[in-house]
């Protein structure tokens, strides 16, 4: 029996060394958590174009999918889509929304410059990072499309990354014209971390994180 309890004791003792050794993810360390897909209200604003109208509670459809990319052997295609019910926006206004996606153990934007995204086409960005001694090529590629009819806007995002890399976020929440606009001063050509950005949780606002397997 002691030598059982010796045993069991080493074991443990191990378990516990194993688990101190662990080195969270940066999305652990600043304390995000996955929101299930599915419907979220969002705050945010509406604008002209140049300056705020009025903040406005937004209805967004969330859906997130995986599938084996068409164009690149070995990599996946990661989509979200974000549907946004803009049955409640004023007249001529327009939806100031802050939607991006990074890699959750190191805090690595994927984001790019998409300033001259315009409707019914696609833009597409390429970030590459090393993790744990991997190295990663990602892309990114924005879209986005209105339904007048429906009165709605889908915002599709697609991560396409190597198949055994599962450290995709999706982030989705709070802009305004000053956060447009410090957005459109950032040099992209360089690398950042999320909370580098200006639609980041320190300025104030909350934002919600969306995963292909919603953990």
């Amino acid at each position: 029996m002691k030598a059982l309890k010796t045993v069991s004791a080493v074991i443990l003792s191990a378990l516990i060394f194993l688990s101190g050794c662990s080195h969270p993810s940066f999305f652990e360390k600043q304390g995000l958590v996955i929101t299930p897909q599915g419907h979220i209200e969002l705050l945010t604003v509406q604008t002209d174009g140049e300056n705020d109208i009025s903040q406005i509670n937004v209805g967004v459809d969330v859906s997130v999918t995986e599938s084996s990319s068409t164009e690149l052997d070995g990599y996946n295609d990661i989509t979200c889509r974000y549907v946004f019910d803009l049955s409640e926006r004023a007249e001529g206004a327009r939806l100031a929304t802050w939607q991006s996606a990074f890699d959750r153990y190191t805090g690595r934007s994927f984001e790019f410059d998409s300033s001259s995204l315009t409707e019914g086409e696609d833009m597409t960005g390429s970030v590459q990072f090393d993790y744990r001694e991997n190295h990663y090529d990602v892309q990114m590629t924005y879209g986005f499309e209105t339904d007048e009819e429906n009165n709605t806007m889908t915002v599709y995002i697609t991560v396409t990354c190597p198949e055994d890399y599962d450290g995709t976020v999706f982030q989705l929440g709070y802009s305004d014209m000053q956060i447009n606009q410090a957005n459109s001063e950032i040099d992209y050509s360089q690398p950042y971390m999320i909370d580098q950005l200006p639609g980041y949780g320190t300025n104030g606002h909350d934002y919600y994180y969306f995963s292909a397997s919603d953990n």
